[in-house]
Parts: C-alpha cells; structure tokens; sequence
C-alpha cells in the first residue's frame, strides 16, 4: 500500500514539473506567437471588413439596381397607361368624329331631301301658277283679239259704204281719185292689221309653252301696239277719205242735186 502511494506522489510530481516546463516554453515562445496571432486577426478584421465593404456595396448595389429596376418598371408602366390612356382617347375621339360626321351627313340628308321637297312644292306651286297664269292670259289675249277684230271688222264695213259712195260720186262725174288712195291706204293697213292678229295669236301659244316666256311677250307687246297702230291708221284713212269726197262736194255743189256725204265715221272713234 505504501508503495503504491509512493508511485502516485512520485507521478503526481513527475506531471506537475512537465507542465511547469511546458508553461516556461510557451511563455518563451509567446511573443511570437502573439504576433503573429494579431497579424492574423488583422487580416481577418480586414478581409471581413473588406467582404462587409463589398458586401454592403454589392447590396446598395443591388438596392439601386432594384430601385432602377422599380423605376424603369413604373415608368413603363406609366408609359404604358399614357399609351393606353391616349388611345382610348383617340378612340374616343375617332368614335365622336364618327357620330359627328354621321350626323352632320344625317342633316346633310334631311336637309337636301327637304329642300327637295321645297323646291318640288314651289315647282308644283309654280306650275299651279304658271297654269293660272296661262289661263289668265289666253283669256285677256281672247278679249284683246275680240276687240281688235271688232275694231277691224267696223272699218272694214266703212270702207266697204265709202266704197260704193265713191262709185256713185265717180259717175256722176266728181273727182273721187284722192279718197280711192285713201280708201286702198285704209285697206292696206287693215291686211297687215289682221296679219298681225294672226301672228299675235301664234306667237302667244308658242311663248305660253316656252322656257322663257318673258321675252317671248316683249316682242308680242310690239306686235299688238303696231296692230293697234296699223287699225289707227286704216281709221284715219278712212276718215281722211270722207273730209276729201264732202271737199269735192263743196267744190261740185252747182253740178249735183245731192250734197249729203255718208256721215257714219266719227274722226273721234277709236278702235278700243
């Protein structure tokens, strides 16, 4: 037993001067190992900052490039809105010009058809008229042409009594040569006077029936006041006629029992 204690002092002693000796040769050997510790850890201290350099550059890179991103992504969008915005303005706009043209053309329409309707009721109105106006005319030309050749028709009958006048004057000697001028000056005038009526009458039917009656009648107003003229001056003759055979009378009075003259023209007549 004793020498079993004895093993274990003399152990015990043997471990505590190996690790004294050991404690002397890391004290000598510290220093450097110190230094060569705090190198290390500096360039750990500087790699782990220079990895936490780049890794807050790389994520304030990252945070840009994602903020870039979001930014280009909402100006697209934005872009996108505008586009879309601005064509559904723009269809808007194309489908209010359309309705506005297609109403403008609807107006257009109604109006054309309602003026057509217009000027086929004024045309209607104007036909109405125009039919009102021929009738209103052929029955004036009628009376007109009614009275001429009544006027006509008179002188023609004095002419026809200071005919057979002249002939008995002629044989009884008297000098009848001026009143048979006046007499064919009278009858002459009464031809071209019925020629005009006839004319006058031809000339109203074509210009009822014209595009352009107006002027048609401007040359009938001639044509009716040298009528009214030629019946004046057939008259005048006529009267002309009788002053000349009551002259020749007077001037005969002593070489004739009868000394009355055929009385019947009134230098005053007129032929309307």
């Amino acid at each position: 037993m004793k020498r079993v204690l004895k093993i274990l002092v003399i152990s015990t002693l043997v471990m505590l001067f190996g690790i004294s000796t050991v404690n002397a040769e890391t004290d000598k050997t510290s220093p450097n190992i110190d230094a060569s510790g705090k190198f290390e850890k500096a360039q750990e201290r500087r790699s782990l900052q220079k990895e936490r350099s780049e890794d807050k550059r790389n994520r304030v890179t990252e945070k840009r490039e994602n903020k870039k991103e979001k930014i280009e992504d909402r100006r697209e969008n934005l872009r996108e809105k505008r586009s879309e915005k601005t064509e559904d303005i723009k269809d808007r706009l194309s489908d209010r010009k359309e309705k506005l043209e297609n109403r403008r053309d609807d107006r257009k329409e109604k109006f054309e058809s309602r003026k057509e309707q217009i000027k086929e009721k004024r045309a209607e109105r104007i036909e109405k008229l125009g039919d009102r106006r021929k009738g209103r005319i052929k029955a004036y030309s009628e009376r007109m042409f009614k009275r001429l050749n009544a006027a006509v028709n008179r002188i023609e009958k004095l002419g026809d009594r200071i005919e057979s006048r002249i002939e008995k004057f002629k044989e009884r000697g008297l000098n009848t040569e001026k009143a048979i001028l006046l007499l064919k000056e009278s009858d002459a005038k009464i031809t071209k006077a019925r020629n005009g009526i006839e004319e006058a009458k031809t000339a109203i039917e074509t210009a009822l029936d014209s595009e352009n009656p107006k002027e048609a009648f401007k040359e009938i107003r001639v044509t009716i006041k040298n009528i009214v003229k030629d019946i004046k001056a057939a008259h005048k003759a006529i009267v002309d006629a009788v002053k000349a055979l009551r002259v020749e009378i007077k001037n005969n009075q002593g070489t004739t029992e009868e000394t009355n003259t055929p009385t019947t023209v009134s230098e005053t007549e007129t032929t309307e």
